[in-house]
C-alpha cells in the first residue's frame, strides 16, 4: 500500500486519485471540512476514518465527539440540498 500522511492542507490543496485509505486524526469541524477529507480517499472501495477522543475537553471547543456529530449533520444537511438541487434541475428543463 502506500500511504501519504499530510496536514489538514491536503483536504483542499491535493488530488490523489490513487488514495485508498484517508485516517484523519482530528474531528473536522464543519460539514465541508468532512467532504473534503472524506473525498481524498478517491479511489475505488477506498475508506474514510476519524480518530475522535470521547472527552477530548474545551481545546477544540468541546468533545471531538461532539464536533463529529456536527460535522455529520452538516454533511447530510448539504446532501439533500444538492438533492433538491439536482432535482429542481431535471424539473425545470
Amino acid at each position: 500500500r502506500r500511504i501519504l500522511v499530510a496536514t489538514n492542507a491536503a483536504e483542499e490543496g491535493l488530488d490523489v486519485p490513487c488514495c485508498e485509505f484517508v485516517v484523519r486524526f482530528s474531528p473536522p469541524a464543519t460539514g465541508v471540512q468532512r467532504v473534503q477529507a472524506r473525498g481524498r480517499s478517491r479511489k475505488l472501495g477506498a475508506q474514510y476514518m476519524c480518530l475522535i477522543q470521547m472527552h477530548a475537553g474545551a481545546q477544540h471547543g468541546g468533545s471531538d465527539a461532539a464536533l463529529q456529530g456536527k460535522s455529520d449533520a452538516e454533511e447530510a444537511a448539504l446532501r439533500r440540498v444538492l438533492s433538491k438541487v439536482a432535482q429542481n434541475k431535471h424539473t425545470t428543463k
